[in-house]
Order: C-alpha cells, then structure tokens, then sequence
C-alpha cells in the first residue's frame, strides 16, 4: 500500500525526491535520508501503468519467506530476472554496465534454480522480448554470458528490430558515449524501453503519443492523427486541381 509505505518512511526520517516526470507517466517514488540508502517504491515495472499484467504477474511470482523470525517476501528466480533486464533499458547508459552486472551476477547465484522455459513464457506473456533481447545481446558482444547460449536462440524478434535494438543497446554506447548518447541520456532514457518492447503499430503509436503529447488520452491521439491525414489528403487534392488547371491553363 502506497500510503502505508510513504508514512512508514516519512516517520523514519525519510523525503520524497522530487519528481520530473508528468502525473500521467510517474511508476515509482524515491526517497532519501542523509547518511542512509536510498529507497525506492515502485508500483509498475515501467511509466505510467501502462501493462498492469506486468506488475501483477511479478508480484504473484514471489515466496514468502521466514528466516530467523524476519517474514517477507522474496521474487522467484524468473521474475527477479525479467525485472531487472527492463532496468538495463529502461536506464540512461551511463549505468547499463552496473545493471548487466547485476543481472550475471544474480544468474550466477541462482542459475541451477532458474526454470528457462518458464522464463521465457512469462516474457512472451509480459512482452518483454525486446529488453530480455537487449540483456542477451549486450552480454554476448561483452563475452559475459554465463547463461545457456542455447537461449539466444529462443528469442524470436524481426531482423529490423534487433537492428534497431543493437543501435539503442551497445557496449560503444557505454564505453564511447557522443553527443548523441548524453542527448537520449538526458531527454529521452526512459522511453527506450518502451520503443524496444513495443511489438505492434498501437505499440508504436501509444510510443509517439506518451513522447510528444503526455497527457494526451489515446482516442484524442487518434482522431488528431485521423485529422491530420485527412488534411494531408485533401491538400493533395488542392494542389493536384491547381497544377492540373495550370497546365491546362498553359
């Protein structure tokens, strides 16, 4: 519960970083105290509660555990995974290195409890190809894979979108950051992730419309979009008649 958190926090010592992103798209709060960790609650995976499948589907895969009297709860092997490959992504580049090495570091710990085909059912079911992509082939161009080769195999994406995932998602990126990467980096971040796992035109256009217009709702989105061919269309038309009567005219 939200409430409950913030309050618990807050009658410890804790403030609420301020927040940058719009109402619309916000998926986690963090807090801070000098001298202390910072802590983060988050009730998506990504922006905005954009696929609530997600978020239920990583909660229901957790154990509660007892250990020396301390009950919580504790992530299934596979969903801790899916989740933290969204992070690689759904991170400015400058810390991708510290999160694939997070991730080989928690396969390397759980590896003989990890179900690989569960895992990549509940990729397909969350639609998260494209991030678990993005983890797989940076690992591999690194040669850091600790992890069945065989894996890479699994993942089925079009050629254009591994194209466009290994220009968004690379060792260069990391290790020679240009102009380009601080730009993204500064602006644009934490829409690569939701670029990478979109799979259809909807995808796309729900990309375009949480890029450009945040607080537009996705009918608006439409009917502009509608309207905008409609205007392109018909000044087609108007210019077709001119050029026609002129040349007839001439």
């Amino acid at each position: 519960d939200r409430v409950k958190a913030k309050a618990a926090l807050e009658n410890i010592g804790y403030k609420r970083s301020p927040i940058v992103e719009p109402n619309a798209l916000e998926w986690a709060d963090s807090y801070f105290k000098e001298k202390f960790p910072l802590v983060d609650l988050h009730w998506d995976i990504t922006m905005g509660g954009r696929n609530t499948g997600r978020i239920e589907g990583l909660w229901s895969g957790t154990q509660l555990l007892d250990r020396n009297g301390v009950v919580y709860y504790e992530f299934m092997p596979e969903e801790l995974l899916l989740y933290l490959t969204t992070n690689l992504s759904n991170s400015i580049t400058s810390r991708q290195l510290r999160y694939l090495c997070d991730i080989l570091r928690m396969i390397s710990i759980t590896k003989d409890s990890i179900d690989w085909e569960r895992l990549l059912a509940k990729m397909k079911q969350w639609r998260l190809t494209g991030s678990f992509y993005a983890f797989l082939n940076l690992a591999l161009s690194l040669d850091l894979i600790n992890f069945p080769s065989s894996i890479t195999k699994r993942i089925s994406l079009p050629l254009r979108k591994k194209f466009l995932i290994n220009m968004l998602v690379n060792k260069r990126h990391i290790f020679n950051p240009t102009l380009s990467t601080h730009i993204i980096d500064r602006f644009f971040s934490n829409f690569i992730f939701e670029f990478i796992v979109s799979e259809t035109i909807r995808d796309y256009l729900n990309f375009l419309k949480r890029l450009f217009y945040p607080s537009l709702n996705f009918s608006r989105f439409l009917l502009i979009k509608r309207i905008g061919r409609g205007i392109i269309k018909v000044s087609g038309f108007i210019f077709h008649d001119r050029f026609t009567s002129i040349k007839a005219h001439k």
